[in-house]
Formats: structure tokens, sequence, C-alpha cells
């Protein structure tokens, strides 16, 4: 019988960033013990200020072939509290890491694939 693996590990972890500020009682202990301590994980997502806000850095990829465009510093203070999602500094950051997004050169194969 499957009982997960990294998948379902990695959305464990996810849930648990969300709900850290309640607590963390009801969260595999594992994935607890990693919340509490400075290991490196790996979080991909499209969101950008849930990036911003989880990561001390970005990686930005770029669009075909996807390889890494850009690494940016989120130089805020840790623990971070929810709030700092309403701070200039946030806003400003995403607002960057948005226009590195939409202003990346096209690949030369992307109008082909979309046809």
């Amino acid at each position: 019988m499957h009982r997960g693996g990294p998948v379902h590990d990695t959305a464990q972890f996810c849930h648990a960033f969300q709900t850290a500020n309640q607590g963390i009682a009801g969260i595999d202990p594992r994935l607890a013990n990693i919340i509490g301590s400075r290991k490196t994980v790996i979080l991909i997502t499209h969101s950008i200020a849930e990036a911003v806000y989880l990561a001390d850095k970005v990686y930005i990829m770029s669009a075909r072939p996807g390889q890494i465009s850009r690494v940016v510093d989120a130089p805020f203070a840790r623990p971070r509290s929810l709030d700092l999602m309403e701070t200039r500094e946030f806003f400003d950051l995403v607002n960057l890491i948005k226009h590195d997004i939409q202003h990346q050169p096209k690949a030369p194969n992307a109008a082909k694939g979309a046809a």
C-alpha cells in the first residue's frame, strides 16, 4: 500500500507553511521538524507572492528551454508576518520579478509550438 512519497510530503509541507501561524500540532511530525530547522527546501510555485514570502532566494525560470534566468534575494527578516505582504518593499519585489518574467526574450521555437 502506497503511503505518500515526495509529492505527498511536498503537498503536506506547503500546507504546513500555510497553517504554521496557527500551530503545527496536526502536521506530520517529519514536516514539523523541517519547519523548525534551517534545512534547504525547494518549493515550486506559480505564485510570485508566495515565492517571495516563503523563500530566501527566488529562482526565476525562462521559457523553453526551462533554465534559471535569474536569482533574486528576498531580503526580509524571519520569522515573517503576513503583514509583510502589505509593505511597499514586498510589493516592489513581487513587481520586479513579474516584470522580469513578462519581459523575457521569446524562445525561437515558441511560435512553432503554438501552431
